[in-house]
This record gives structure tokens, sequence and C-alpha cells, in this order.
């Protein structure tokens, strides 16, 4: 809810956001800005990525970049 709250700080840029900014997106949780946190150490990161991590798309879209 947090982020349809301030719709004003959305789309942010998975690749460069913060963890507190990562949980605060919908469809993703504390496990996975971990794991984006680790997987982006090793390459860019893309929706195609994301969804191998495990990421929701389907509720996360509007939301990251």
């Amino acid at each position: 809810s947090f982020a349809l709250r301030n719709i004003h700080l959305f789309p942010i840029e998975v690749n460069m956001a913060d963890y507190e900014t990562l949980i605060r997106i919908p469809g993703i949780g504390i496990t996975y800005a971990k794991r984006i946190l680790i997987a982006r150490k090793h390459c860019i990161l893309t929706h195609e990525i994301l969804q191998k991590i495990g990421v929701s798309l389907k509720k996360s879209i509007y939301f990251i970049t």
C-alpha cells in the first residue's frame, strides 16, 4: 500500500535502488530484495532475470524500470 499512496516516488530503477526501497515495491518482499541485491553484483537486471529470481512482475511491473 506504500507504493499506491506514494505513486510520485515510482517507478524505481531496480539496478540502483537500495534495500529499503526495494521492499516497498509490490511483488518484491524481503527475500526477493536480498536476491536482487546479490544478482545485480553479477549482471544488469532485466525483466527476464527478475522472473528467474522469482519476482512477481504481474504486481511490480508498473513500479520498476
